[in-house]
């Protein structure tokens, strides 16, 4: 309710923009409220996305359908430094893999069975690769040169694997794609212009993608 007044005054003294005023209406909209409620789904939908994680992206379908247009989830599986493994690696994934693999599949089907597969996109990734050999701790360090990213629906063209490591993780072999590529392809699913620019505070141009193209076969 503080942050509606807040929200009433600024628009009175003409401080909104057509954007904020936009992100302001589904953040404080009795959509956006009512899709944080769980309570609100039914409990078999809830009890097949599981807990924690489950949960997490049950909100964010339910965000989705309220109107928000980017959904960021974030989980580090009840840890500090979550998914950066530097030691006890495999005690981690034996533990966590069946909860992400569980919310992901529960996710996916939903959304397929709720024909809203062609506009809303899953996205699982981290921030990069592992080293394909484990260290002295059980545990797998910093590794930029090869790493996977995991993407379902949007209207891509799904059920299939883009680009190939060496057998043992270490580099790619074909199909080399940068950051920059994804996100292209992700401003394609979002309808985005991904040679679009703003201007700084300095009146200079800063281009939303500096390189990358949509990835061919997936768009």
């Amino acid at each position: 309710d503080a942050a509606r007044r807040s929200v009433d005054v600024r628009a009175q003294g003409g401080d909104l923009d057509p954007l904020d005023e936009q992100a302001f209406r589904v953040i404080l909209g009795n959509g956006a409220r009512d899709a944080f409620d769980l309570r609100r789904e039914s409990q078999r939908v809830v009890e097949r996305y599981g807990p924690g994680l489950g949960e997490q992206l049950l909100v964010a379908r339910r965000l989705c359908e309220a109107g928000a247009a980017f959904v960021t989830v974030e989980w580090a599986a009840g840890r500090r430094y979550g998914w950066d493994n530097h030691r006890g690696v495999f005690d981690f994934l034996r533990t966590n893999l069946p909860i992400l693999d569980r919310a992901v599949a529960a996710f996916v089907d939903d959304v397929a069975q709720r024909g809203l597969a062609e506009r809303v996109l899953l996205v699982v990734l981290g921030e990069m690769g592992r080293t394909p050999r484990v260290n002295a701790n059980a545990g797998r360090d910093h590794w930029p040169q090869v790493m996977f990213v995991l993407l379902a629906g949007g209207g891509l063209k799904m059920g299939q694997v883009i680009g190939r490591s060496s057998s043992k993780g270490e580099f790619a072999q074909d199909h080399r794609f940068i950051a920059g590529d994804l996100l292209a392809t992700l401003y394609h699913v979002l309808g985005i212009d991904p040679s679009l620019q703003f201007l700084n505070a300095g009146g200079r141009p800063v281009p939303i993608l500096g390189d990358g193209r949509p990835i061919e076969g997936l768009v």
